[in-house]
């Protein structure tokens, strides 16, 4: 599919969705989800609004289609909700190097053996590249983090998909250029 009717199948309504945080705890919310792409630095490139019960993943492709058109990139770090064959196949058919951490999917075999895997790496003080660069992946988190605490993307009080994307785009914008003068001074 063409980026263009890749976008146009994005879900656009506002509906329910659902998370778990950090503590393992679900939380909802009724709007949209913003899906961001960012480079070092913290500079987001890319952004996607969709329904906020899409699943991430559904718009990895979408969005890395478009970041690619727009900058020059080598890899593509994502974490566990991104690991799916064809996210990987795309990634190397932009001439990208995919860094997904793995998701074992309730695989109790696959999931001792990737902790036994990260036991043995960190007993003998091994760090291999793809780990190095894996961790660059928290700029993104704290682009997400900024955006809500400081730049007005946590209470979004308009309605309407042109709207909201509207007024988080303003706050984009303002991160952007916030991001850009702590780089230069």
């Amino acid at each position: 599919m063409t980026l263009e009717e890749l976008l146009a199948d994005l879900p656009k309504v506002c509906d329910t969705g659902v998370k778990r945080n950090a503590q393992g705890y679900q939380e909802k919310w009724n709007g949209y989800k913003l899906h961001i792409d960012a480079i070092d630095g913290g500079l987001p490139v890319s952004c996607l609004l969709t329904s906020a019960s899409l699943h991430d993943s559904q718009a990895a492709i979408p969005l890395a289609q478009l970041t690619a058109g727009r900058v020059d990139n080598l890899y593509d770090l994502m974490d566990s909700a991104y690991d799916a064959a064809e996210i990987r196949a795309c990634s190397e058919r932009l001439g990208h190097v995919p860094i997904i951490d793995p998701n074992p999917r309730r695989d109790a075999h696959k999931q001792a053996e990737l902790k036994r895997e990260a036991l043995a790496r960190r007993s003998i003080g091994q760090l291999t590249p793809q780990a190095r660069r894996y961790r660059e992946r928290l700029t993104v988190e704290r682009v997400n983090g900024r955006l809500k605490d400081e730049f007005g993307g946590r209470h979004v009080r308009v309605r309407g998909h042109a709207k909201v994307l509207c007024h988080l785009m303003f706050g984009i914008v303002a991160l952007l250029v916030d991001q850009l003068m702590r780089l230069t001074l």
